[in-house]
Parts: structure tokens; C-alpha cells; sequence
């Protein structure tokens, strides 16, 4: 760890990692991501009303406007409560959803709006809407919506002092353990491919404490 790396605050990333993650996006432009992205803020009221003061965290949904008929990315975040089931799941309340846009709005009133946008999202995740060959790989790389931490908003809000942050995404790259069988063709019950397994944990962050090996 270097030293610029050592004083990072919990959930910070790097500089030199948060330019790759940009760039790797950049990339993704000529091969998996078709789309353009609209401007997306968080107000520091809108923080206050969905984080409150307790264990309650955010989560942002990712969906789909036309602007110039052009499917541009959008989000919408809503407050979530802890499940007392055990699993340390994070729930949504359904209300209210705001429109993180360079000023949120409240949409808990346009429900149907919110759920069509995130809709059409999920379609183009799911390689049905602009499809094109690298289409059906989208699913493994971009996701539904994203749970955030209160720390690094509190951080953001409160300690730096901003009224408004900017929302933005970027795609980590990680090298991969793959483990397939070689007796045979081994075949994963679709019948056109083999069986290919990825359970590793990736060292770090699950490293030996101690030991000879480096």
C-alpha cells in the first residue's frame, strides 16, 4: 500500500483507479455501452430526507430518458431500512423517489414514470433494447441500481461542505479465476457450453495474515 493509499478515508478510491475506471468506460463506448449519460446530482436536502439520521442507507436505480431521441442513462434514489430477517439485506421503501437530476426532484407522484424508465433500463441491460452482438454481455457488466454507503456521503455532505455532488460512473477491470473441468465435455445444462465455476476471493482483500508466501 503506498502511502497516498494509506490516507484514504473508508470507501475513497484512488486517483490513479478512479481515471482508469473512467477510462475503461471510455472503451466500453465502442463495444458494450451504446448509451449517453444525462447529468445526475445528489442535493444535500435530498441526502437529509432519504439518509435521515440513523443506519438507513440509499440505493440508485439506473434508468433510461429520451433526449433528442437518444436513450440517455438517468437514476432515481430511494431511502432503504435494514430486514429483521437475519440476512443483512437492505429493502427499499417506496416512497419517496427522487429524479437525480441537476435539481431533484420528487417523483412519488410519477411512480410510473420512475418504474417505465427503470424498466426500459433493465431491457437494455438485458440486451433487448438497441441490440447489437455485444448486447447480451451487458447483464455481467452493468448493473441494476447500486446501494451507497452513508459514510462517503456524509463525508461529501457534511465534513467537506457540499450542497451538491456530482453522480458519475466508470468500469473496473479484474482478472479473473476460471475453473473447468477436463475430463470430457463437461456441460452446464444448457447443452452448448461448459462448466466453468468462479468462486474464488481475490487476495486482497482475502489475504493470509502472516506466512511465508508474499
Amino acid at each position: 500500500m503506498t502511502t497516498n493509499e494509506s490516507k484514504l478515508k473508508p470507501g475513497q478510491v484512488p486517483t490513479v483507479e478512479v481515471l482508469n475506471w473512467k477510462e475503461n468506460l471510455i472503451e466500453e463506448k465502442g463495444k458494450t455501452f451504446n448509451l449517453d449519460i444525462s447529468q445526475i446530482f445528489m442535493e444535500k436536502a435530498t441526502f437529509e430526507k432519504l439518509a435521515k439520521n440513523n443506519e438507513n442507507r440509499i440505493r440508485v436505480y439506473l434508468g433510461l430518458e429520451l433526449i433528442d431521441k437518444k436513450y440517455s442513462v438517468c437514476a432515481f434514489a430511494v431511502s432503504t431500512y435494514k430486514a429483521d430477517d437475519g440476512t443483512g439485506a437492505y429493502n427499499d421503501n417506496i416512497k419517496p423517489v427522487f429524479k437525480l437530476a441537476p435539481t431533484n426532484r420528487d417523483y412519488s407522484d410519477k411512480i410510473e414514470m420512475v418504474i417505465e424508465s427503470l424498466t426500459l433500463w433493465n431491457s437494455w441491460r438485458d440486451g433487448e433494447l438497441l441490440v447489437d452482438e455485444s448486447a447480451l454481455v451487458r447483464k455481467y457488466i452493468y448493473p441494476k441500481g447500486c446501494l451507497l454507503q452513508k459514510e462517503g456521503l456524509d463525508e461529501l455532505f457534511n465534513v467537506t461542505g457540499n450542497d451538491t455532488i456530482k453522480i458519475e460512473f466508470g468500469i473496473r477491470k479484474t482478472f479473473e479465476l476460471m475453473e473447468t473441468g477436463t475430463k470430457g465435455a463437461m456441460k452446464d445444462g444448457n447443452g452448448d457450453d461448459e462448466q466453468v465455476f468462479n468462486d474464488m476471493g481475490p487476495c486482497p482483500p482475502f489475504c493470509s495474515q502472516g506466512g511465508i508466501y508474499p
